[in-house]
């Protein structure tokens, strides 16, 4: 397997870098010498997504992801690094993208860079390891192929194009570029418009970029298809939750629950669903079924059943539990975070949560909050951000029915957010919600 090799800059001059950004480059470097590798990506990330051509930005980034095992983020700031490289450090960069597909388990697209790296370089010193490499993940792809009806019937060159357009479609969904995983999905589907993959993906990235109505047909597409994939069923859980359609959302949890064979994620999925149900006794449940199947639950299940355990009494096993979902995957903000709760005074903590506030919002909420509040903030009358604020909740309707939610299983940033949002709106049915709550558990 290639292995990753972290770089620093080097000495090969571009560019002046602008004042702007050496300066955060300094402080940036400053933060990953200590460690805190979440400062640093706060200061770099705008300066990737302003200056995409900035080869010492790139790089400050793929070494924070490879120190966090963020393999998703490697991929993409290695993939955006990649056309600025020329020679061995061209090389090296396409080594490195093998390694984290591997490690993503993206084996098409790891094999392409593998292919890219034999052809481009035929005299580099690991060029026969690296098609061994390309021979072992042809044969895994074919029989992979065996599996997916859409597939195997199509000649080789046509079933390598559309796993590559597959583990595509999955990272740039799994590494929240949706814009890119539709159009990704579109080409896909456009060759084989009944893959059930592609459409899973497809949904969940509409839905990411505020498609909603699309989003809900195209995973009933697949239920057409499949009546019971389990992957659609958690995804209409989801979307009709979170638009306040709870009755909908129950009935596909339902459906969802009654599955008990499958593969290894489908605990995971249904532990998803019936997290955002508030289902604790549900979510608990579902990972002591999964943990007699197998010893190895992925870690978005070990929070979830934390978070679970936690709600109902049990708090020596949500510790253990978030240590566990950590150590399996560093990078699981929303286990680390929950975790780092238990040093904190009782009065003070936070957890349990499921879901850290960018789960529960519309997934345009952000920029229509800042479309409709800068002028008023600017002004500063708090009759026109009450206006502002108000407008916001008409262009979102379902909003307030999630409030109680969200206060319940919310992180602090979303509870202060609903909180916030209440107290500014001004209407007395709302402000009721802030009182069960302040009684509440």
């Amino acid at each position: 397997m290639a292995k990753s090799k972290k770089r620093r800059a080097s000495n090969r001059p571009t560019y002046q870098p602008s004042p702007k950004i050496t300066s955060a480059l300094s402080k940036a470097e400053s933060l990953i010498e200590d460690r805190r590798y979440e400062e640093a990506k706060a200061l770099l990330v705008p300066l990737a997504e302003s200056h995409p051509r900035s080869r010492p930005v790139l790089l400050a980034l793929i070494e924070i992801c490879q120190e966090q095992q963020d393999w998703a983020g490697f991929v993409r700031y290695s993939e955006q690094l990649l056309p600025l490289e020329r020679g061995m450090e061209r090389a090296s960069t396409l080594n490195n993208l093998v390694f984290a597909h591997t490690q993503l388990v993206y084996p098409a697209l790891a094999w392409q860079a593998a292919q890219e790296l034999v052809n481009e370089y035929p005299d580099h010193p690991q060029v026969e390891k690296f098609k061994r490499l390309m021979q072992t993940t042809e044969t895994f792809l074919r029989e992979h192929s065996a599996d997916l009806p859409t597939v195997a019937n199509l000649p080789p060159d046509e079933q390598m194009e559309l796993l590559l357009l597959h583990d595509r479609v999955r990272l740039y969904t799994a590494s929240g570029q949706a814009e890119k995983a539709i159009a990704a999905a579109e080409s896909l589907l456009a060759k084989a418009p009944d893959f059930i993959p592609g459409l899973n993906n497809l949904s969940l990235a509409y839905f990411t970029v505020g498609r909603v109505d699309q989003a809900i047909a195209t995973a009933q597409r697949v239920l057409a298809l499949v009546p019971d994939n389990f992957h659609a069923l958690g995804n209409l859980t989801r979307y009709h939750f979170l638009t306040a359609r709870f009755e909908t959302a129950g009935d596909y949890a339902a459906r969802l629950q009654r599955l008990i064979d499958g593969p290894s994620d489908l605990e995971t999925k249904q532990a998803e669903a019936l997290a955002f149900l508030g289902d604790d006794r549900g979510v608990r449940a579902v990972y002591e079924r999964a943990r007699k199947r197998t010893a190895e639950l992925e870690p978005v299940l070990l929070h979830l059943a934390a978070a679970a355990h936690y709600r109902l009494g049990d708090e020596k096993t949500a510790w253990r539990l978030w240590r566990e979902a950590v150590k399996r995957e560093p990078t699981l903000s929303l286990a680390q975070e929950n975790l780092a709760d238990q040093r904190r005074p009782v009065g003070e903590r936070d957890a349990p949560w499921y879901w850290s506030m960018h789960y529960w919002l519309p997934p345009d909420f952000g920029q229509s909050l800042k479309q409709l509040t800068a002028e008023p903030l600017r002004s500063k009358s708090e009759e026109a951000a009450q206006r502002a604020f108000n407008a916001l909740l008409d262009r979102y309707p379902y909003l307030p029915q999630l409030f109680p939610h969200i206060l319940e299983r919310g992180d602090r940033a979303a509870r202060e957010m609903v909180i916030g949002l209440i107290r500014l709106m001004g209407r007395p049915e709302l402000a009721r919600i802030l009182v069960d709550f302040a009684l509440g558990r």
